[in-house]
This record gives C-alpha cells, sequence and structure tokens, in this order.
C-alpha cells in the first residue's frame, strides 16, 4: 500500500486510514506502523516534489512490493516501497497500487489522477472510454496540457486560454484575452479577423469591421454611401449634404456641395459663390455671364427680379439695372401706370374720409 503526503493535514488523514486498516488485520505480526514524510515543497514553485512511501509495509527486495512499484532503502528506516518511475499511487477502498501515468489525451486511464499528472488539473478520465480528455470547460493547448477555455475578452493566465471558435489563438494581455495586432474580433465574438483598413484589400465586410462605416466594395475597404474618407484615411466622417451641416474637415463638405468648406464646424460657401437652396453655386453679376438663373440670384431679394438670359445676368421685363439697387422698375413703366397710380390713391382716401 502506497500513499502520497502534500501537507500536515493528509498526515492525519493517512495516521486515521493506516490505524484503522491495521485494526482488520487479525494477525499478531502485523504492527502499526506509522511513516510519516513530509514533502519537500518548493516555494513560489508551481510544482510540488511528491514522496510516494510504504504506508505500514517494509521491504527488503522489489518481490515486496504491488506490481509497477520497487523497494527504496533508506537508512535508518530501511527498506520502502515506491512506484516505478512514470507510475502514480492510487488508493482505492481495500488497497493502493501503482498505475502508468498517462502520456497524453485519449491515453487509456482508470483514475483521474493518470491524466491529471501529465495533462494538468484540468484532465480527467473519461468513464465511459477509459480515456484521458480535458474537462468540458477545458481543451487541450499548445503545450499539452489541459488549460480553461476563456473567451475574447474574459480574464486569462496565459495565451493558451484564449482558443478561438476556428480552433486558432487569440493573446493574452495584461490579463484579458484579446486579438493579436492587425486582427479584431468578429461579429459573433468567436474569432479574430484580419483587419483591412481604408484603401487595403479585403476578403467580407468583416475585414473592414475595424473602421466604422465602411465596407468591402470590389475587394477594397471603401466607406459606405453617405460617408467620406478622412483626409487621414483613416476614418469615414459623414458627408454634408447641405449648407450650414455639421462638419469638421472640408472634405466633408465639397464631396456633395461643390464650392463649400468647413468653417467653424459649418459647411460654407466659398468665396465667388453663394448658397441657394442646399448647395453653392458660382456668383455671376448684373450684365456678367451665366450659365443658369441661379448663378445670378445672389441674394434672396433677386429670386423674381433676375434671370440669366442669352448667357447674360440680366433684369426681368419691366425692371432695370440700378447701382447700387440691382434691379428696379423702369422710368418707361412709371410714365405709363403713373396717372393709374395717382386716380387709385385718390380714391383709396375718399374712400377712408367720406
Amino acid at each position: 500500500p502506497f500513499v502520497q503526503v502534500e501537507s500536515q493535514r493528509d498526515l492525519f488523514q493517512i495516521t486515521f486510514t493506516f490505524t484503522n486498516y491495521c485494526k482488520m488485520k487479525a494477525t499478531s505480526e502485523i504492527a502499526i506502523i506509522l511513516v510519516l514524510t513530509l514533502l519537500c515543497l518548493s516555494c513560489g514553485s508551481s510544482t510540488k516534489v511528491q514522496e510516494r512511501i510504504l504506508s505500514f509495509y517494509t521491504c527488503k527486495y522489489d518481490i515486496d512490493c504491488v506490481e509497477n512499484a520497487f523497494c527504496y532503502w533508506r537508512a535508518p528506516e530501511g527498506g520502502k516501497c515506491r512506484c516505478k518511475e512514470n507510475f502514480v499511487l492510487v488508493q482505492n477502498k481495500t488497497s493502493f497500487e501503482c498505475l502508468a501515468v498517462a502520456t497524453g489525451i485519449d491515453s487509456p486511464c482508470i483514475e483521474n489522477i493518470q491524466c491529471e499528472m501529465s495533462l494538468g488539473n484540468l484532465a480527467e478520465c473519461n468513464a465511459s472510454s477509459n480515456k484521458c480528455q480535458c474537462i468540458d470547460v477545458a481543451h487541450l493547448g499548445r503545450d499539452d496540457k489541459c488549460h480553461r477555455t476563456i473567451a475574447l475578452g474574459g480574464i486569462c493566465e496565459t495565451n493558451d486560454n484564449c482558443l478561438l471558435g476556428d480552433e486558432s489563438y487569440g493573446f493574452c494581455y495584461v490579463g484579458k484575452c484579446i486579438c493579436n495586432v492587425k486582427y479584431h474580433i468578429s461579429s459573433d465574438g468567436k474569432r479574430c479577423i484580419p483587419s483591412s483598413f481604408l484603401q487595403q484589400s479585403c476578403e467580407s465586410a468583416e475585414s473592414c469591421a475595424v473602421t466604422a462605416f465602411s465596407d468591402c466594395y470590389g475587394g477594397i475597404c471603401k466607406c459606405i454611401e453617405g460617408y467620406i474618407e478622412a483626409e487621414d484615411f483613416e476614418s469615414c466622417l459623414k458627408a454634408a449634404s447641405a449648407v450650414g451641416d455639421n462638419c469638421t474637415q472640408t472634405i466633408q463638405c465639397s464631396e456633395y456641395i461643390k464650392g463649400s468648406f468647413c468653417d467653424n464646424n459649418k459647411c460654407t460657401c466659398k468665396t465667388g459663390y453663394h448658397g441657394y437652396g442646399n448647395e453653392c453655386t458660382v456668383d455671376a453679376k448684373l450684365g456678367e455671364a451665366c450659365k443658369e438663373d441661379k448663378e445670378c440670384i445672389l441674394t434672396a431679394n433677386l429670386e423674381n427680379s433676375v434671370r440669366c438670359t442669352l448667357g447674360v445676368c440680366t433684369c426681368v421685363v419691366g425692371l432695370s439695372s440700378q447701382e447700387p439697387y440691382g434691379c428696379v422698375i423702369n422710368s418707361a413703366v412709371l410714365k405709363q401706370y403713373y396717372p393709374s397710380l395717382i386716380m387709385g390713391l385718390i380714391l383709396a382716401l375718399f374712400l377712408i374720409n367720406p
């Protein structure tokens, strides 16, 4: 019989077990010999030195010990049975035995300890197949040990914790599972996707997801409709659709509004342009060349008085150009309608004061 000793508490348990075991023996030849040996524990180390000792039998020869054990002689105690190398001490209800330490995953086993010795404490012996496996919340790492499986964003101890959905690995940084440099987390949170930035090649929309408001168009990451690449090509900015819209860069204004720029975080018409509806149009003064009526309408009060006629900004019929007033009623019209205006005024006064 063998036992593993790891602490003083274990020694008390061993004493109790050995005493009861001896009471079960009917022969006078059996004496209660308790061999209490403390393990040498390595301070600050994750590996404990484990001593395997005979519970109460002494030995002279290997044949005196159970299978897979040998007689280890140490003065002055005498010979004691110990498990051979690559075997581990296991206690069942009635006896102790030395079982082979598992060589890896799927190795044959009877007890969990066989698997734990080689695969770590997150390994177990499958009761159905009698083969070593990692427990449900763990997986076999690249170091052939069982590691707890941690999702991206979860708390980790080593890179081997960060197993991803596609069987690749993330990176344990400052105790947190993250994607490696030049990778970003997928939409389902289970994979790390190669990051493709604006104007770089891409395989899918997820590749471009590292930049907000971007998508993969023809194998290249570009901003989606309604957004424009920033001047440094590192982000997508909302494009302005009308004069007066908010902005941080001129490119937001000029993309859809010709002749505009960003001034004090507002889209404004440049010098030589004026606002007309939601856009900026070229200035064309009275008598100057033009292509459209809106070029001549420099201010709102000219809306119904100026037209682009035969490629020149001209006052409408009945109005004439007069500086600095713009288009005013011409003198010929005033003379034509002057008598009627006078009579109208007289009639109005008569009606007001009968």
